[in-house]
């Protein structure tokens, strides 16, 4: 796990060997069921299907065990949060990023902890952008087009 800190935002990044082949196929179901939400331009979301969350299946219980350790180590020995707080994943999606698509700003709410995998990039995708809402002079954005297979975690604001 690497540390990136910008304008005084710790990210971390790691990296998770996805099987494009067997995600794509299981991921698919959830994008054909995607709705529109007011935050998404130009892509297709699943935060909003009626299917479970993608974190709830098997197929994906072996990058949730990878993550796991990571995530908690992040928020306790990193972030300083409590050790006796149970700590979970609460929500989980596929966004499948359009030509020129993006997230409009929103946060995710009293969850410590976001994390996001990025597993393909078409060619002329969207990107992640990571901003701290007190300041907006201190914009950190990260383009990580090129860096296939990455995870980042990120504090919520």
């Amino acid at each position: 796990m690497i540390e990136i800190n910008n304008f005084g935002i710790s990210f971390y990044k790691t990296k998770y060997n996805f099987d494009w082949g067997q995600l794509e196929k299981f991921a698919r179901p959830f994008l054909n069921d995607a709705e529109g939400d007011e935050i998404e331009v130009n892509c297709q979301s699943s935060y909003l299907s009626k299917l479970k969350k993608p974190h709830e299946y098997d197929e994906l219980q072996e990058y949730y065990n990878f993550m796991e350790p990571i995530w908690k180590d992040v928020i306790i020995n990193k972030w300083k949060y409590p050790k006796n707080r149970e700590y979970e994943v609460q929500g989980s999606w596929f966004i499948k990023y359009d030509e020129n698509g993006h997230i409009k700003p929103h946060h995710h709410g009293d969850s410590v902890l976001v994390f996001c995998a990025y597993v393909k990039f078409p060619k002329n995708c969207g990107f992640t952008e990571f901003r701290d809402p007190l300041y907006k002079e201190k914009m950190t954005q990260l383009n990580i087009k090129k860096n296939y297979g990455k995870v980042l975690l990120v504090k919520n604001f």
